[in-house]
């Protein structure tokens, strides 16, 4: 989880969701506990139900206030926004969606968000999808849902893959195993 993730009372956080269809977030330097908590809780800060498995993880941006991106089996990519409880607890809160979901199996890869020089307002979030190919979003969600980005067709990608990136371009392996590079035109 990126440093800018932190709170009064939580110095580091950070996030892990898995085939339970549940994401946690806990403290870096406790890293939570089965039964470690109050009255034999489990001892993280959060627990947040989702509606599927989780098989890549989960995505950050810590511009604009800060959000985390998870994208569960046979679910839409949802966009959560950091927060602090009163009493200086690390939170976050179900914020957005994209309109369809990603992926009807697994395979899709981590979130991955990127930004323009830090630039707020630039952040784009990136999944891979083993049948969908390369799918993005603006980062920030406008009355609830992910705007998607439209992209060239891509045919599928290899599976749990991210998408690398540089000098304004985005590099990934196609579905046939063929390289692919999406950029602007000059």
């Amino acid at each position: 989880m990126d440093p800018y993730f932190n709170s009064t009372s939580v110095a580091r956080i950070g996030t892990m969701a898995g085939k339970n269809k549940k994401l946690y977030v806990f403290e870096l330097a406790n890293l939570g506990g089965y039964r470690q908590g109050l009255d034999e809780t489990d001892s993280v800060l959060q627990t947040i139900s989702l509606g599927g498995e989780v098989y890549g993880g989960v995505g950050s941006y810590p511009l604009e206030g800060g959000y985390i991106y998870i994208g569960a089996v046979d679910q839409h990519l949802t966009a959560f926004k950091f927060n602090n409880t009163v009493d200086g607890r690390p939170q976050f809160f179900q914020v957005g969606q994209s309109e369809a979901p990603i992926s009807q199996q697994r395979g899709s890869g981590i979130p991955t968000v990127t930004s323009y020089n830090e630039e707020p307002g630039t952040g784009i979030v990136w999944v891979t999808d083993a049948t969908q190919g390369l799918k993005a979003w603006h980062a920030v969600p406008e009355n609830g849902l992910l705007k998607q980005i439209d992209l060239p067709t891509v045919n599928g990608a290899n599976r749990y893959s991210r998408p690398t990136f540089g000098d304004g371009r985005v590099y990934m392996i196609d579905g046939e195993g063929a390289a692919v590079c999406l950029g602007v035109k000059s």
